[in-house]
């Protein structure tokens, strides 16, 4: 499954190192326009356990492309607890930079601050983060037929553990179909129309080298920590099914709304 939207911006906090303290960051960091690109490999093992119900399982892994610009400024001080940061110079990192390298890959600016976060600030546009990670979830199916004609509804949940955060992502996907099936010439399988609602959120961790100290003289690494969901829940779907074999066949199925566009694409093999 190849997807791509918009992302609505929850909460910002940033977390610093070491110490693994985070704070809430949206009186000076905010983001005005996040998008995320995924691409999910999965495998699917199901059985139907009541001729109008099907259960499974999914086991695969999602990779993800998030784009972010942000802004970095306002007022007020970095305050974790006791220690106050001061001088510190902000550059964006990649996920795998060591904490003392010059980690400008990417950077479109930097933002000096002495004592606090304050002025005009700057926007930094562009900034990429991409990781990796296994999904697994399960699901139900239910389907009814009269004719040729038939209805569905199907409801999953998924998690994605990327391993970098405190909780993984989760996505709870609720679609409904109606569509024919029947056969024209050498093609044999199944039409339909439909529509698709995803809530789903996930922390997107944006990683920082700060050249700066704290009022306890540490000098600490920080990052960004931003939880994004999707800016449109809700979308059409059209799809088929080609059976190209008594027990192997094919599904392709497109969807999209505003800024979403979705495509999927399926092989099947029974036993």
């Amino acid at each position: 499954t190849e997807m791509k939207q918009a992302m609505d911006v929850s909460d910002v906090r940033v977390r610093f190192y070491p110490g693994d303290r985070e704070i809430s960051a949206e009186s000076f960091f905010k983001v005005p326009d996040a998008k995320i690109k995924t691409s999910t490999n999965i495998m699917r093992f199901d059985m139907w356990v009541l001729p109008f119900m099907n259960v499974y399982g999914i086991l695969g892994e999602t990779k993800a492309d998030v784009t972010l610009d942000f802004f970095v400024g306002g007022s007020g001080n970095i305050s974790i607890g006791d220690p106050v940061a001061s001088g510190i110079k902000l550059k964006v990192c990649g996920l795998d930079t060591p904490a003392n390298a010059d980690c400008r890959a990417g950077v479109q600016g930097s933002i000096d601050a002495v004592n606090n976060l304050s002025g005009n600030g700057i926007l930094i546009s562009g900034v990429n983060t991409s990781y990796s990670a296994p999904t697994v979830g399960f699901g139900t199916t239910f389907a009814a037929g009269v004719h040729d004609f038939f209805g569905m509804y199907d409801i999953n949940y998924t998690e994605t553990d990327m391993g970098f955060t405190k909780h993984p992502a989760s996505s709870l996907i609720q679609s409904t179909r109606i569509g024919w099936n029947g056969s024209v010439s050498i093609w044999s399988g199944q039409i339909w129309v439909g529509a698709m609602y995803q809530d789903s959120e996930q922390d997107v961790v944006v990683p920082f080298y700060q050249a700066g100290k704290f009022d306890d003289g540490e000098l600490r690494a920080m990052e960004a920590v931003i939880n994004i969901s999707p800016e449109e829940k809700l979308n059409y779907v059209v799809g088929g099914t080609w059976a190209i074999f008594k027990d192997f066949e094919v599904l392709a199925e497109y969807g999209g709304f505003a800024d979403r566009r979705q495509f999927m694409f399926q092989a099947t093999l029974r036993f």
